[in-house]
């Protein structure tokens, strides 16, 4: 599944651009320290990118890519020429996809093991990267029903569960009652 951007996002990064234009009351009455003054020239718009960027770079140094994906978004949104963070977003979702497609592969190979414990951490790694990713949430719900199914066998299993065998008839162990 490629990652493309949903319009919410796009509508999120406009509204916080917009809040990021904004000036609070008083806030142009005081002059800047004399070594922020370079600071003041920048817009409040630039400073927004500026801190998108630094969490765009944040983000995946901390490995979390679909926050960094996002980030890379908005800051396109703001500064469409930007050529950098254009290929730094191209770069960051080839990355997701090969990751994806390795926990995909890890979660599909324990599964049919059986082993739905470490199926189930490989799909939930699935769609930390892409949350819209429907095989990852249908693996899932068949993982929580096989779970349940087990679940039930056991419990039937145990309670159905024949008592000690009697002891069959004319053996050493049983003696005929003689009057």
């Amino acid at each position: 599944m490629k990652w493309r951007p949903r319009l919410p996002v796009q509508a999120l990064a406009l509204s916080l651009a917009l809040a990021g234009c904004s000036v609070l009351p008083g806030a142009d009455d005081a002059s800047p320290p004399e070594g922020q003054a370079v600071e003041a020239a920048v817009s409040p718009l630039d400073r927004y990118a500026q801190r998108q960027r630094a969490l765009a770079e944040q983000a995946q140094a901390r490995g979390r890519w679909a926050d960094a994906a996002r980030a890379w978004e908005v800051l396109i949104l703001l500064q469409p020429g930007d050529a950098q963070a254009r290929a730094r977003l191209h770069e960051l979702r080839q990355h997701i996809e090969q990751l994806r497609a390795r926990h995909r592969d890890a979660a599909l190979k324990a599964q049919q093991q059986g082993q739905l414990d470490s199926a189930q951490q490989s799909w939930l790694q699935v769609l930390a990267l892409d949350p819209r990713d429907g095989e990852a949430a249908q693996a899932l719900r068949e993982i929580e029903r096989e779970r349940s199914r087990r679940a039930q066998l056991g419990r039937f299993s145990r309670t159905a569960a024949p008592a000690a065998e009697p002891a069959p008839r004319g053996s050493a162990s049983v003696k005929p009652i003689s009057r």
